[in-house]
């Protein structure tokens, strides 16, 4: 680390990933469990953090102990964005009126937008939940106006078809 610090040496940095990518995607994988691509992003997120920060990084301390330390902050992060990702599922879910009275014909709405590519996903929580506009969300994910529509479209058509009771 201190090479990389001191002359931002690119292949000292290049060790400490080959050193600890593994490691920590394990401790990533423990503290978001369930969720396998987060855990991925999250190591990413802490590479990240590892690189902005190393100015404040002290040699004479552990680089073990200070990366570990930034990637469990990274995961509690990205499961306090979950669990809000989660609640608002929810809550969309309960907002939804049911088709019919049958209890047993309630629509899980938070498993049909799981069932979606993370993309398409994202695409409609941004819409419905944040109620952003078409132009905002295609500046938030990097695409055009036309590929963002076409995506939306996708996904709703999806999200109809896996709940045949809503607003039919």
């Amino acid at each position: 680390m201190r090479r990389f610090q001191e002359a931002s040496d690119d292949a000292a940095f290049d060790e400490i990933i080959s050193r600890y990518h593994r490691p920590a995607l394990i401790i990533a994988r423990d503290h978001l469990a369930g969720h396998p691509s987060l855990a991925e992003d999250a190591v990413q997120e802490a590479f990240i953090r590892t690189v902005r920060s190393r100015d404040r990084f002290d040699c004479e301390r552990s680089f073990a102990a200070w990366f570990y330390t930034i990637l469990r902050n990274v995961c509690l992060d990205f499961r306090r964005k979950e669990i809000r990702r989660e609640k608002q599922l929810h809550e969309m879910a309960e907002q939804t009126p049911r088709a019919t009275d049958d209890p047993h014909a309630e629509l899980d709405i938070a498993s049909i937008l799981q069932s979606l590519p993370p993309a398409d996903r994202e695409i409609l929580i941004y819409r419905f939940i944040h109620n952003m506009t078409f132009r905002e969300i295609a500046e938030q994910i990097g695409s055009s106006l036309e590929a963002t529509k076409k995506r939306a479209q996708r996904a709703l058509r999806h999200f109809r078809t896996n709940a045949p009771a809503a607003g039919r």
